[in-house]
Parts: structure tokens; C-alpha cells; sequence
């Protein structure tokens, strides 16, 4: 600021350009320097903002700081000719003026919308501060300071309990949690008397949700092409750029989309502000973007009819298929039910999609219909359908035949899966539970593991185990484990099963109770070196 005296400070919603530009009136103010803060957070506040950019000559004079606030709109981009074609006579203006500086802030997709519609040539950008989730301005770190900092001068009560305030520290790190200033200082303030972890709970949803929507309301002011492209990394962080650039192009084609930019155009828009390029795949700079567009599909029947037709082609293509079924799996419930129903339907006959159908429908089997289920399962599975335990099997009998087993009651894993991180699962058939499965998501030695604790079947029956171990190794090559791991019992055709779908055993050991048991493990070799993640284990499984 001191070098250019003008300066530009754009970024996302609730970011702090207020802040930070009232920070600095505060510091030029102490400084000897006479501040004016010209508002506009109403329009016709920001239509009185743009007379007065455009007539600032009335304003510069030696000892000045002034502050336009957002002249260009507050949620989507407000034209004035006058500023398109005077903005640099402005700057220069400025710059001819001794010892006086100016402040404009902008929403960051506001601000391109005025450069690209701006008659010169020259470039803004050399006069831009860019405040945005994307960067570092508000690193883990810097968020601990700012939402204690609140906590201190509101009074917050959990400040005062180190347990607490421990809680809430640890909240933060996920990066969607109270992501900006403004959600922090919202949260502080709608927890001053709050003493309960359960109460903090709410509120931190409650205000990290209120930034989610108010990024909803910024893209949907956008045009049709825009949210096309961005409906690509909502769907999936893995689609490499050649194929969001041919199936962007398909679309704008087959859904007649108007005044439309070029795969190009869109793809620079976005470069440096809500897209980030990992290793040739397209992802969200941050997860509340993601978060945002959720909302947009729950909140606005048009984009949800785009957004039905961009799966539909999408699950045509082998390529994309996967990444559709694991979206369904994974954002089931703001999906139209009958939309849905025709993906898994259609995702169903495609053999390369099988192992990520059985997760959806296993995630939310209580929620399809009884013939659907049924015709869906009977695609993938030799027989039954796989769904979670739930309270109402807790009065079944379950016997494998094995003692060791059968003395534990269904309902000791409904508790472990509602009360721990157990996840269980169990294929049910003819109205009855022929098998059953416990595992654990751990860390182990940097890795991420499936722990394997119990895999059994109803005595006399067959079959079933394998598709529960079908449904494991989904979630692990799919929510990218490294490896399972578990120990079985020493039975030469339990042994087999596993060999066959490519265990590995690399110990045998003996216990007083149980007799012998055998250390297996399967290591996802698309991310890690088998050898190396075995050796690595070995001894910690």
C-alpha cells in the first residue's frame, strides 16, 4: 500500500476485507493520518461509493486514507460505465497527490468481473491483496489466535475451561470448520454463556453452516458454464483436465447452454480462486465450496435439474461412472429420490461400478425401497442384500457354529457400531442375518488400516462371507486405505477364502484361549508397495 497507494483488497465472502481494511484506517489514524470510511452495504449506499470513486479528486488531499467499500456490488456485479472507463485515470489521480492513500474492497469474483469489463488495458492485478481460503491468510494457526482472541473480549465461558477451549482448538483443524473471521467472530458471540461440549457442538455446525450458504449465494449469481464447470470437482477431486475439458464441452452442447465461455476462459477464471491442480485432476481450493454447492443442489430446483442431467452423462462413461456411484453413496439424501434410483439403476449394469454400488446401497439400504433393494443386490451379489446392523436385529439369534463366536449377541455390535468406531455390517436373506462383519479404521505406523475383527457366517450357510469381504475391499481401494488386516482362525477353508481374494499371511501365532491364529493382511497396491507396507507392519497388526 505504502509503494502503490492504491490498493485493491479483494477475496471471499466473510473473509475479513473489512477488517482489514478498517484495521489499517486505525493504523494510518494513529499515525497523524485523517481516515473517512465511505460505506456501502446497502445498494444505494454502493451507488453513492461509485459517484464518489468517480469524482475523487473532491476527496485526495495530503494527511487522507479513504476507504470505498465494494463500489463493484456485494453479491454479484453492479455496471457502472463510468468506473469501467475511469479507473485508471482514478489511480493515477491518486498517484499524483502527495502523501495520500486509497482502499477498495471487492468480493474476488466481483473484482474480475469489473477488470474484464474495465476499456484499458492494464492490468489491476499489480494493485490487488488477495484475501481468500485458497491461501494462508488464515492458516490453522492464525484461525487458534483470531477465534481466541473473540473469546477472550466476548467472555466467552468455555474460554475458562481448558478442556474446552481445547475442544474448540481441535474443532478448527478441520479446515471447514468456522473457515473465516467472520464465522469465528459469529460463533464467539453466540457462545458466551455456554459451558457444555454439547452445546458448542451445535453452534460450531451452526456457524460453519452459515458460511457454506453464504458461498451458495455467491455461485449462484454465477452463469450456467460456470457452475457447470464446478459441478466437476463437487462431484469428484479425481478427474484428470483433458476429460472435464471434452466433457464440458459435450454438455454445453447437449444441455443448449447460451452465451457461454470456452473450457479455456473458465478454467482461468477459476485458477487462482476456487480450483487448485494436484497431479492433472481439478479439486476445491477448500471443502466449503463443496459444502456450499450441496446446499445449491438442496436450495434451487434449476441447478438441481442441470446438475441431474451432468450425472446422467457422466454415468454413462466408464471413466466417470465410479465417481458417480460414490457420489450417491456419499451425498444420498439431496439427491431426488426417483433421480437416484435411475443412476443406481443404470451405474448397476455397469461391472466396472459393482463394488461401488454395494457401498451406497450398504450405506443406505433402509431408505430404498424393499424392490428396488432387492433388484439392485440381486446385479451384484450372488444373493441377500448388505445393509448396517440396526437395533432391531439385536433380539436375533446369529450362530456360526464356532463357540468362540457364538457366545457374543448381535446386540454387543450394535453397541460397539453406535457407541465406538466399529463399523459393522451383515448380509441379510429371507428375512434373516447369514452373515456378519466388525471392522475398525486406525492408524497404524502412518498407514491407514481397516482392522479386521470378526468375519462370520450362520451355521449351514454359504456365500454370504464373500460379499461382505467384496463390500471391505470397496471401502479400502475407494476411500483410499492402505491396507486390511486381521487374524483368522485356522481353518484350511477360511485360509483359501482369503488367499483367493489376495491375503496375504505373514505370521502364525499361538493363544491359550483360542488356539492358533493366523496374521493376514491385503495391501492396496495402487497407493503402496506391498513388500513395504508388510514389513513396515509386521509386527503391529
Amino acid at each position: 500500500m505504502k509503494e502503490k497507494r492504491t490498493v485493491f483488497i479483494t477475496g471471499t465472502q466473510e473473509i475479513g476485507k473489512t477488517y482489514t481494511a478498517v484495521m489499517l484506517l486505525w493504523i494510518y489514524y494513529k499515525n497523524g493520518y485523517e481516515p473517512k470510511w465511505i460505506k456501502g452495504g446497502e445498494f444505494v449506499e454502493r451507488v453513492q461509493v461509485r459517484k464518489a470513486l468517480e469524482n475523487i479528486r473532491k476527496e485526495l488531499k495530503p494527511g487522507c486514507v479513504l476507504y470505498f467499500e465494494d463500489p463493484f456490488g456485494k453479491t454479484k456485479y453492479e455496471r457502472r460505465e463510468g468506473l469501467e472507463r475511469e479507473i485508471w485515470a482514478i489511480i493515477d489521480s491518486v498517484e499524483h497527490v502527495k502523501d495520500v492513500y486509497v482502499i477498495i474492497t471487492s468480493r474476488e469474483e466481483i473484482f474480475k468481473e469489473f477488470e474484464k469489463e474495465k476499456l484499458s488495458v492494464r492490468n489491476l492485478r499489480d494493485f490487488e491483496n488477495k484475501l481468500n481460503i485458497k491461501k494462508p491468510s488464515y492458516d490453522y494457526e492464525r484461525r487458534s489466535q483470531i477465534i481466541l482472541k473473540y473469546a477472550e473480549e466476548m467472555k466467552c465461558k468455555w474460554y475458562e475451561d481448558d478442556k474446552l477451549k481445547e475442544f474448540v482448538l481441535e474443532s478448527i483443524k478441520h479446515e471447514n470448520i468456522l473457515p473465516t473471521p467472520l464465522s469465528m467472530r459469529d460463533f464467539a458471540g453466540a457462545t458466551t454463556n455456554v459451558k457444555k461440549e454439547k452445546e458448542i457442538i451445535i453452534k460450531l455446525e451452526e456457524k460453519s453452516n452459515e458460511t457454506a450458504k453464504a458461498f451458495t449465494r455467491e455461485i449462484e449469481n454465477m452463469t450456467n458454464d460456470k457452475i457447470l464447470f464446478l459441478s466437476f470437482p463437487f462431484i469428484s477431486r479425481y478427474f484428470e483436465i483433458p476429460f472435464v475439458k471434452a466433457m464440458y464441452e459435450d454438455l454445453v452442447r447437449e444441455l443448449g447452454l447460451k452465451e457461454v465461455w470456452n473450457f479455456d476462459t473458465v478454467f482461468n477464471w477459476f485458477k487462482d480462486d476456487k480450483i487448485n491442480i494436484k497431479n492433472k485432476y481439478i479439486e476445491f481450493s477448500h471443502s466449503s465450496y463443496s459444502e456450499a454447492l450441496k446446499y445449491l443442489l438442496i436450495e434451487h430446483n434449476i441447478y438441481n435439474e442441470l446438475f441431474i442431467k451432468i450425472l446422467d452423462k457422466l454415468s454413462e462413461r466408464d471413466e466417470s461412472a465410479i465417481h458417480i456411484a460414490l457420489f450417491i453413496r456419499d451425498n444420498f439424501d439431496i439427491l431426488p429420490e426417483n433421480s437416484r434410483h435411475e443412476l443406481l439403476l443404470q451405474l448397476s449394469e455397469k461391472k466396472v461400478c459393482s463394488q461401488a454400488i454395494i457401498l451406497a446401497l450398504a450405506e443406505n439400504c433402509h431408505k430404498i425401497s424393499a424392490n428396488l433393494r432387492n433388484e439392485l443386490f440381486s446385479k451384484l451379489i450372488k444373493k441377500g442384500v448388505i445393509r448396517k446392523l440396526n437395533v432391531e436385529d439385536c433380539s436375533e439369534e446369529f450362530e456360526c457354529g464356532d463357540a468362540r463366536i457364538d457366545k457374543i449377541p448381535l446386540s454387543y455390535y450394535f453397541e460397539n457400531q453406535e457407541h465406538t468406531k466399529a463399523k459393522v455390517y451383515c448380509v441379510e436373506d429371507k428375512d434373516k442375518i447369514c452373515s456378519l462383519i466388525q471392522f475398525y479404521e486406525k492408524k497404524s505406523y502412518g498407514y491407514n488400516e481397516l482392522f479386521l475383527d470378526i468375519i462370520a457366517s450362520s451355521q449351514g450357510e454359504t456365500g454370504y462371507a464373500q460379499s461382505l469381504l467384496k463390500l471391505i475391499l470397496g471401502i479400502m481401494f475407494y476411500d483410499k486405505f492402505d491396507f486390511i488386516s486381521g487374524y483368522i482362525f485356522d481353518n484350511k477353508e477360511l485360509i483359501e477364502m482369503y488367499q483367493s481374494i489376495g491375503f496375504n499371511i505373514i505370521e502364525t501365532v499361538e493363544d491359550p484361549l483360542y488356539g492358533t491364529f493366523h496374521k493376514i493382511v491385503l495391501v492396496n497396491e495402487n497407493k503402496n508397495n506391498k513388500e513395504s507396507v508388510i514389513e513396515t507392519i509386521r509386527d503391529s497388526i
